[in-house]
């Protein structure tokens, strides 16, 4: 009865998670979610006296270790934000620990939890319908991801197809965090119902993420792996990548299917000279790998890159300020030659505000990583890489089943490789219900 009542609560806490557009008096739902997750595994992680393990101690001295060049705080902001990202690493360990530890969580993914997924995909998508036809939809009152604190949630493309969003403030958001826990169930189970992939399988394509064509890429590459091997195919995840990667490629326009949109009729002009032709648009993506990858993927890997050889510990506060840096170099650089080659009537200074235009906005606002392993790499240093490296060496040496070797290491680029920069409790229960399947002898597909 009890383990019951977590499943119910961990599922609704999950729901609550999934509502990142939203927030009650100014604090995000996805927060609330995320606290009530840890509070239930954790309550857990007390009663089965994990503290005591050897691993859970030399987790937390480590993490003293690592806070220590973040303790140099100027302000409030500064230290909720911190203790903000310090929640997320303590309960990512929580929760991973209590289910490799915890076998009465290996049921978790039942049928109610393929329910509450099937729901959330079709809210999503009604969501996507609602956006071009300008039917209802919950107000989106939390603030945009973007780096000007008080923009609106950006819910339209004037040239570009429509994209899904669902109850996140991205497209890529929904997909980062629907897609992992959709293919964990997709190989777990062995009677999904076909409607059930379908649907989730559309919502996730409709987010037009470059993330979900590069996990589609990787995870066909590895089914030909494992047929090679194995001489399995596994005909409802094939089936599944192929729905995501068509819907993902080719989209709709919202000018297109619906010109007289309130969005749309703030650009009359464009719209019309878009729909010229009074045909139906079906856009491809016809971009290249290196468009794809896109400039601020590029820069981020370039800062990487460049931070590697003097790698340090400098703090869980500092890498955004580190990555400002790195990007206005040029520009101050700039800045610098021209003002040592204006004539000096020109070199009044006037007070004013960045318009945040160009690149002169890297003078002034900070920007996320938008990857785990750059951030945490770049947080908390050298050490941080060679635990990565360990734990996945372990995990290669210490295998027993070859196909869910693969499918773990899909699972983990899914969650290192998506646009959230820090880890939680969410993913770790993704990541530790792979790895307890991956220690089991044989699986029954």
């Amino acid at each position: 009865m009890r383990l019951k009542i977590e499943s119910n609560l961990a599922l609704f806490s999950i729901l609550l998670i999934f509502l990142d557009a939203y927030s009650i008096f100014s604090v995000p739902i996805s927060w609330f979610g995320q606290f009530l997750f840890f509070l239930i595994f954790f309550q857990k992680y007390l009663k089965l006296k994990l503290y005591k393990n050897i691993i859970s101690k030399i987790f937390y001295i480590f993490l003293l270790i690592f806070l220590v060049p973040s303790i140099n705080i100027i302000s409030f902001q500064e230290a909720f934000f911190l203790s903000l990202r310090i929640f997320n690493i303590i309960s990512f360990f929580t929760v991973f620990m209590v289910i490799i530890n915890d076998n009465s969580y290996k049921n978790f993914f039942d049928n109610k939890f393929s329910s509450l997924l099937t729901f959330l995909s079709i809210f999503s998508i009604y969501i996507f319908i609602a956006q071009i036809f300008d039917l209802y939809e919950p107000i989106r009152n939390r603030a945009s991801t973007t780096i000007f604190e008080d923009d609106i949630q950006s819910t339209f493309w004037l040239s570009q197809p429509h994209r899904l969003m669902g109850t996140f403030r991205e497209p890529s958001y929904y997909a980062a965090f629907l897609f992992p826990i959709f293919y964990l169930n997709l190989i777990s189970k062995n009677k999904l119902n076909l409607i059930f992939v379908f649907v989730i399988s559309i919502s996730i394509g409709l987010t037009r993420s470059d993330y979900v064509r590069l996990i589609c890429f990787v995870v066909l590459i590895g089914e030909i792996f494992i047929y090679i091997k194995k001489k399995e195919i596994h005909f409802k995840l094939i089936f599944s990548i192929l729905v995501i990667f068509l819907f993902s490629n080719y989209g709709i326009l919202e000018c297109n299917v619906n010109p007289d949109s309130n969005d749309c009729l703030n650009y009359v002009e464009t719209v019309e000279i878009m729909n010229l032709d009074g045909k139906f648009k079906l856009k491809s993506n016809n971009s290249t790998p290196i468009e794809t990858l896109g400039n601020e993927r590029l820069n981020t890997l370039n800062y990487f890159l460049k931070s590697l050889p003097n790698l340090s510990s400098n703090g869980l506060d500092k890498v955004g300020s580190d990555y400002k840096e790195f990007l206005s170099e040029k520009v101050r650089e700039e800045l610098y030659l021209t003002n040592r080659t204006l004539p000096n009537y020109l070199l009044i200074r006037f007070l004013g505000q960045d318009l945040g235009t160009g690149d002169f906005q890297t003078l002034f606002n900070e920007y996320n990583v938008q990857n785990q392993i750059i951030f945490y790499s770049i947080s908390l240093g050298a050490i941080f890489i060679g635990l990565f490296i360990t734990f996945f060496s372990f995990i290669f040496f210490n295998k027993k089943n070859d196909k869910f070797l693969i499918y773990f290491f899909i699972i983990c680029l899914m969650i290192f490789l998506n646009p959230i920069e820090e880890v939680n409790g969410y993913f770790a229960l993704i990541l530790a219900s792979i790895f307890n399947q991956l220690k089991q002898k044989n699986f029954e597909k």
